[in-house]
C-alpha cells in the first residue's frame, strides 16, 4: 500500500503543528494589542488578549482532540486487522504527538488564567 508522503507527515505532526500555531497565534495577538494599543478593551467581562488566546486554545484543544481520536482509531484498527508494521507506527507517532500538544496547548492556556496580563509599556 502506497502513502502520500505529505499527507503522511502532516498527519503525523498534526499535534505539533496546531500546537506551533497557537503559540504564534498568542504572541503575535499579544503583540500587536499592545502595539496597537487595544490591549485595555474587554470582551464578555474580560480583557481582549487573555479572551482570544484562551478561545484559541479551546479551538487548538480540539483539532487536537480530532487528531488524537483518529490517531487512536487508525492504530486500533491497524492492531485489529493485523496492519503492517508501518502504519500502526504513523499512527502511533500521530497519537503521541498529539497528545503531547495537548499537555503543552492547556499548560500555556492555563498560564492566561493565572498569569494578570502585564499592561503594555509606552
Amino acid at each position: 500500500m502506497t502513502r502520500p508522503f505529505t499527507r503522511t507527515t502532516i498527519f503525523m505532526l498534526a499535534g505539533l503543528l496546531i500546537w506551533a500555531a497557537n503559540l504564534v497565534f498568542t504572541y503575535v495577538f499579544a503583540a500587536l494589542a499592545c502595539a496597537r494599543g487595544f490591549a485595555g478593551m474587554r470582551v464578555l467581562g474580560a480583557g481582549i488578549v487573555p479572551f482570544a488566546i484562551l478561545a484559541a486554545t479551546l479551538v487548538s484543544m480540539v483539532a487536537v482532540g480530532v487528531v488524537l481520536w483518529a490517531g487512536w482509531r487508525g492504530y486500533g484498527s491497524a492492531r485489529r486487522h493485523r496492519g503492517d508494521e508501518t502504519d500502526r507506527f504513523i499512527h502511533y507517532v500521530a497519537v503521541a504527538a498529539a497528545a503531547f500538544s495537548l499537555v503543552a496547548i492547556v499548560w500555556n492556556g492555563l498560564a492566561v488564567a493565572a498569569v494578570p496580563t502585564p499592561s503594555c509599556a509606552p
